[in-house]
C-alpha cells in the first residue's frame, strides 16, 4: 500500500508539472523519488504528511522557474511550500515560533486592557465610613423625607392633570356627541337653530379629539421625561460619590 501511495502522489506531481521543460520536471521527480527511497517504505505516510499534498508542491516548486505562472493561478488555495523537505520543516517551525509570539503579544496587550482591581479598604477605613454614616443620619433622615416628598408630589401632580384632563376631555366629547345629536333631530323644525347646535356640537367633537391626543402625547412623552428627569436628580450625589472613588 505504501509503494501505490507513493506512486500515485509521484504521478499526480508529475501531471502538476507539466509546464515544466522535461528536464526540470525529470530533475524534480528523481529528487522526490529519491527522498521517498531513503525514507523507506514504512515512512511514505509520514513523507506525504511531511511535503504536503503534491498540487502546493508543484506550486512551490513552479515558483522557482516562472512567478508568472503563479500570478496567473489567483484560485490556488494551497499554501506555497519550499521545494526541498528540510525547508519545509524550517518554514514550519519559523511559522510555529511566529505564531507563538503573536500569541504572547495578544495576551500581553488583553493582561494590559483589564481594569486595576479598586484598592481594599482597611479596617480603620471602614469604622471611618460608618461613623461618619452616623453622623450624617440626622441630616440623612430630612433628605430622604424631602425626596420621598417631591417624588409623592409629583405623581400625585401628574395623576390629578391626568384625571382632570381626561374628565374635561369626556365632558367636551358627551357634550359635543349630545349637540350634534340634538341638532340633527331639530333639522326638520328648526333649520337655524339645529344647525347652530350642529356646529357647537362638532367643534366641541374636535376639541375633545384635541384633548384626546394631548393625554395621548403627555402619556407617551412627558410622563416618562419628567420621572427620567426625577431619577438622574436623584442619582446625581450618588453617581459623583463613585466617580470619585
Amino acid at each position: 500500500m505504501s509503494t501505490e501511495e507513493k506512486n500515485a502522489y509521484l504521478v499526480e506531481l508529475r501531471r502538476l508539472l507539466a509546464a515544466l521543460p522535461q528536464e526540470e520536471r525529470e530533475t524534480a521527480l528523481t529528487y522526490y523519488g529519491e527522498y521517498f527511497d531513503d525514507a523507506g517504505m514504512d515512512e511514505t505516510e509520514r513523507v506525504i504528511n511531511e511535503l504536503g499534498p503534491a498540487r502546493a508542491l508543484a506550486e512551490q516548486i513552479l515558483s522557482g522557474y516562472s512567478r508568472d505562472y503563479l500570478d496567473a493561478r489567483p484560485d490556488s488555495s494551497h499554501p506555497r511550500v519550499p521545494a526541498r523537505p528540510e525547508d519545509a520543516q524550517n518554514a514550519r517551525r519559523r511559522e510555529e515560533e511566529a505564531r507563538a509570539e503573536a500569541d504572547k503579544e495578544l495576551s500581553a496587550k488583553n493582561k494590559a486592557k483589564e481594569p486595576a482591581a479598586p484598592p481594599r479598604r482597611s479596617g480603620a477605613s471602614v469604622l471611618l465610613i460608618v461613623i461618619l454614616a452616623i453622623l450624617a443620619l440626622p441630616l440623612l433622615l430630612p433628605l430622604a423625607a424631602l425626596i420621598f416628598g417631591l417624588i409623592v408630589g409629583l405623581a400625585a401632580l401628574v395623576f390629578g392633570l391626568g384625571v382632570g384632563l381626561g374628565a374635561a376631555m369626556l365632558a367636551v366629547l358627551v357634550s359635543g356627541a349630545v349637540l350634534l345629536a340634538v341638532g340633527i333631530s331639530l333639522l326638520a323644525v328648526h333649520t337655524l337653530e339645529a344647525l347652530l347646535a350642529c356646529g357647537l356640537g362638532l367643534a366641541l367633537l374636535g376639541a375633545g379629539g384635541i384633548m384626546m391626543l394631548l393625554c395621548g402625547f403627555m402619556l407617551v412623552k412627558v410622563v416618562p421625561a419628567l420621572f427620567r428627569v426625577l431619577l438622574r436628580v436623584l442619582r446625581w450625589p450618588f453617581e459623583r460619590r463613585v466617580a470619585r472613588a
